[in-house]
C-alpha cells in the first residue's frame, strides 16, 4: 500500500459569479489546495458584501452547494478544480451574525483593487508620443489623425510663453521650435 502526500500546494485559479441584479464575475487571488475554507469565504465577503455565515457556494454542473461546515478544511479537500466557477448566493434563512458587509468591503477583508496595464500599439512614426498623449488623454481613443492637432497645441502653448520656454529649455530659439514641432517629418 501507498500514501501519497502532496508535498506543494497546488495553485487554484478560481472565479465566482455573484447571483445577484448584476450577474458579475471575479477572479479569485493567490489560492491554493491548502487555502483554507474561511479564507476563501472572506475572499468573496470582501467582492460581493456577502458575509461568510451567509454564503452559499456552489460548483459543478449540475450546480452542488459546498459544505461550508469547517472553516478550516482545505480547497483541496473539496470538490474545486483550477479553473472552477463558483456561484455565490446568500442565504437568506441564516442570521447575520458577524458585522454588516458591504460589496467590494468588509471588515478584516479589505483588498485594495489590483493595478492594470494595457498595452496598445500606436503607429511607429514620428507622431507617436502626440498619439499616445491623445490616447490616454481622450480615455482610450485611438486616433493617428489627431497628431497634427496635437502638434499645433504643443506649438501654441510654447509660442504662448518665450520666457518659460526658452532657447536653453528648447534647444532652439522658441520660432524655430515651434515651426519645428509642427512639422510631421524631421
Amino acid at each position: 500500500m501507498y500514501w501519497i502526500q502532496e508535498l506543494l500546494p497546488r495553485p487554484l485559479s478560481l472565479s465566482i459569479y455573484a447571483a445577484d441584479a448584476e450577474g458579475t464575475s471575479f477572479a479569485l487571488q493567490e489560492l491554493s489546495s491548502r487555502t483554507r475554507v474561511r479564507e476563501l469565504q472572506g475572499q468573496i465577503a470582501a467582492i460581493t458584501g456577502i458575509a461568510p455565515d451567509c454564503q452559499r457556494i456552489l460548483v459543478g454542473y449540475p450546480p452542488e452547494c459546498l459544505d461550508l461546515s469547517n472553516g478550516d478544511a482545505m480547497l483541496g479537500d473539496l470538490p474545486i478544480q483550477s479553473g472552477d466557477m463558483l456561484i455565490v448566493e446568500e442565504d437568506q434563512t441564516r442570521p447575520h451574525t458577524s458585522p454588516s458587509f458591504t460589496r467590494h468591503g468588509a471588515p478584516g477583508y479589505i483588498r485594495e483593487p489590483l493595478p492594470v496595464l494595457t498595452r496598445t500599439v500606436v503607429p511607429a512614426d514620428n507622431s507617436c508620443l502626440f498619439t499616445s498623449v491623445y490616447y490616454v488623454v481622450e480615455g482610450g481613443v485611438l486616433n493617428p489623425a489627431c497628431a497634427p492637432e496635437m502638434r499645433r497645441l504643443i506649438a501654441r502653448i510654447v509660442a504662448s510663453d518665450p520666457d518659460f520656454y526658452s532657447e536653453a529649455i528648447l534647444g532652439k530659439t522658441n520660432q524655430e521650435y515651434c515651426e519645428w514641432i509642427k512639422r510631421y517629418s524631421y
